[in-house]
């Protein structure tokens, strides 16, 4: 209620409660975000609005793990895949 009254920083505040008192609290991140939008700090409100987002993502199958692995070093090569060039000089 603060946020929209425009007392930012107070809202921060009381936003920083609720989550150390719940720190999975969706709709406290939330709050936190706009306040800190709002008060131009921009960074802090990605990184909220982030965390904010993630667990519903997640729950949709939106955000998911990465399955490739690294490929792995050959024998008699530089690399996984690199192999000796050949120079005319």
């Amino acid at each position: 209620a603060r946020a929209i009254v425009g007392q930012f920083p107070e809202a921060v505040t009381d936003c920083d409660e609720a989550l150390r008192l719940r720190p999975d609290y969706v709709n406290a991140l939330d709050s936190r975000a706009f306040a800190r939008l709002r008060a131009g700090q921009v960074d802090d409100a990605i990184a909220d609005y982030d965390a904010a987002l993630k667990p519903a993502l997640s729950h949709a199958g939106f955000v998911t793990r990465d399955a490739r692995e690294v490929e792995r070093k050959k024998v008699g090569l530089h690399g996984a895949r690199r192999r000796k060039q050949f120079s005319k000089r």
